[in-house]
């Protein structure tokens, strides 16, 4: 059965679907009693019958990314300002009814931003744009290994 033909439609135990895109996907029969909405396409998650009310999500992790971090701490009363090596998720995520899709870069909840998707876009081209006013005062070998030292392009 396709997608649109459980949009609207009650379902004999469970709540109606709500749509979003699927790219022609089907909802599998065995879904969840709670679940509302179809599975985008790029969700990988695991809905089950037993899920909390808070994970109640579809998921999609894109990819990870090593970084180079500068991180500030205090040591005896002092900022200790270091570069460290971190790896960072990127993924997407939207909450199972609602309607707006959240970019997640992170490392868990403690360290993480979530971001509306649709800005995006905005945040990436601000984030090229500083980074190419500052790239040619990196120190050549500043951050070997980082990529940080690679010629520019163009």
């Amino acid at each position: 059965m396709s997608a649109e033909a459980h949009v609207g439609a009650p379902r004999q135990d469970g709540p109606t679907l709500v749509p979003v895109e699927t790219g022609g996907e089907t909802m599998p029969d065995s879904r969840p009693s709670w679940q509302r909405t179809v599975c985008p396409p790029w969700c990988d998650a695991s809905h089950a019958e037993s899920d909390h009310p808070d994970d109640r999500v579809h998921r999609g992790l894109v990819r990870s990314v090593t970084v180079v971090s500068r991180v500030r701490r205090f040591r005896d009363g002092r900022m200790i300002v270091e570069d460290e090596e971190l790896e960072f998720d990127v993924g997407l995520s939207l909450a199972d009814g609602d309607v707006v899709t959240w970019l997640y870069v992170g490392q868990g909840p403690a360290r993480s931003i979530e971001i509306a998707a649709g800005d995006a876009a905005a945040l990436v081209a601000a984030m090229v744009d500083a980074a190419g006013r500052v790239e040619d005062r990196i120190p050549s070998g500043a951050h070997a290994g980082h990529g940080l030292d690679a010629p520019r392009a163009g």
